[in-house]
This record gives C-alpha cells, structure tokens and sequence, in this order.
C-alpha cells in the first residue's frame, strides 16, 4: 500500500492530478473485478478477498512504477538516480527520528494499557480500553505545553 499512495502523492504533486486518481481507480475496479471471481467462482471464501485484495494493490504498484519509469515524469525513477541520493539519508533518517520514537512509545503504551484492562479489567473497563490511549495523548501533550510548566521547568507544578 506504501509503495502506491506515497508515490502518489509524489505524482499529484508535480501535476498529474489525474495520474494520480486513475491510480486510485486501477486498484479498485481490479479489485471489484477481482473479489467475485475469487469469492463466487473459485470459492476461496475469505482468503479469496485477500487475494484480489493484494493482486489489485500490485496492479495500482506496477502502474505508479511504470509512470514514475517513463518519459513524462520530470524525475524519472531508476537506478542511478536513486543512488545519487545517498548522502541525503542520514539527514532524512535525523528529521524523522523523533516522530519515529513518540509514535513507538505511544504504541508501546497502548499496549501495556490494553494488556492492564485485559489482566485486571475484565468486561467492566471495556470503555476505558479506549479512553486510556486518548488521555495518554492528551496528557502527554498537556504535560508538554509551555502552559503547564512552571518558572522552574517542571511540567504541571
């Protein structure tokens, strides 16, 4: 799925707007096309879905390479253009480190959460199981905002 919307993106971005939604409808029709064979016909029940599922994502995944390969793209997509950007990598990997660890922390914590509410909560705290990561959020980003932290730098005193 990566490998389609973000390059999709890319190709909306620099005027093929259109491209990029005939992307889009590549996938889906295959796919509408596709989940009745593999369901009805070929009785492949659920791993049928599946199947056309991923056949039509790969369809959508060779039409953005094919487009991003060819002539009317102004950066075409090859070999020796990708390994010219090499040196832009460890700037790359710095910029995006730090949303990388909040986003991994907070799925950490959704976990200990969710396995908490399921050791000790039972069925009674099944509303917390979804409240818990929201006020996780809520309070990390209150903790952090200059409105809470005090003249000395603690959060909330």
């Amino acid at each position: 799925m990566q490998l389609i919307l973000g390059p999709n993106a890319f190709i909306t971005g620099r005027g093929f707007a259109k491209m990029g939604m005939t992307t889009v409808l590549i996938g889906a029709v295959a796919n509408i096309v596709l989940d009745p064979i593999f369901l009805f016909a070929l009785k492949l029940g659920v791993q049928g879905a599946v199947l056309a599922t991923v056949l039509s994502q790969g369809l959508s995944c060779a039409w953005v390479i094919a487009f991003l390969c060819g002539r009317k793209t102004v950066l075409r997509l090859s070999g020796s253009n990708l390994l010219k950007g090499l040196s832009l990598l460890p700037p790359c990997i710095a910029l995006g480190m730090s949303s990388f660890v909040m986003q991994s922390s907070e799925s950490i914590i959704t976990v200990c959460f969710s396995s908490s509410l399921l050791r000790y909560g039972g069925g009674r705290f099944c509303r917390a199981s979804c409240s818990l990561p929201c006020c996780a959020r809520t309070w990390g980003a209150h903790s952090l905002s200059p409105a809470t932290t005090s003249a000395r730098g603690t959060p909330g005193a």
